[in-house]
């Protein structure tokens, strides 16, 4: 296995339900079908039958990319000399459902690890309560996620890429070619490999919110920094 050229850590940030999971895979294989170190640490250590978990920054492991959602905006300390890669969603709206959704079923025991079969679920958001419900959880987060977007997204440093998950999935080739230029700046891709595992991947988005939910989860959000 080639070793030689990947020598530093790459943290993947991620607010939670950004497509963390999806990045993660395609860099992984890419870096995998080039025979390139490609060891992944999970660090909340919920899979660790794959991965590195061991809940240490930077990973004890020395792993190539390391997992982090950043929570509250306050348990990663920005360094110049490393190398991030930022997902998010630009609609708060889009974003804090989807963190909602995840957090309905972890809450019911129907969400084992990371996010794990998720977007098999769907909620009945035609229940008036289920949508207040939502609405409730949106306010109580929404500080997380401006914090989240103005220490990762809103700063302007050469060493931080932010992808819109959105923006992503709509072109995902430009943005894997954005995304290895970014981490790989020393590593040369074979396009077609490239765009192979790009392909396997099936990329598409998923669970968008019913227009009905998105207008009343509209005007219900207090959308503000308070």
């Amino acid at each position: 296995m080639n070793q030689s050229k990947i020598n530093n850590q790459r943290m993947l940030v991620s607010y939670p339900r950004s497509g963390h999971h999806l990045l993660e895979k395609l860099i992984t294989g890419i870096l995998k079908a080039h025979n390139y170190r490609h060891d992944y640490c999970e660090f909340y250590g919920t899979n660790t039958d794959v991965a590195c978990g061991c809940r240490q920054t930077p990973c004890i492991n020395n792993c190539v990319i390391q997992k982090q959602h950043d929570f509250g905006a306050s348990q990663v300390e920005q360094n110049k000399s490393d190398i991030y890669l930022v997902l998010y969603r630009t609609d708060p709206i889009e974003q804090l459902e989807a963190h909602f959704r995840y957090h309905y079923y972890k809450q019911r025991g129907k969400a084992s690890g990371p996010f794990k079969n998720i977007s098999k679920h769907k909620i009945d958001y035609n229940d008036e309560g289920m949508i207040d419900e939502c609405i409730n959880f949106m306010n109580r987060f929404k500080n997380y996620y401006y914090a989240f977007v103005d220490k990762w997204v809103h700063k302007s440093q050469s060493n931080i890429l932010a992808i819109d998950y959105s923006s992503f999935v709509s072109s995902p080739k430009e943005y894997t070619i954005k995304i290895l230029d970014h981490y790989f700046p020393d590593l040369t891709f074979d396009t077609e490999i490239v765009k192979k595992v790009i392909h396997d991947l099936n990329i598409k988005y998923k669970n968008s919110i019913p227009d009905f939910v998105y207008q009343k989860l509209r005007n219900s959000f207090i959308n503000d920094k308070t």
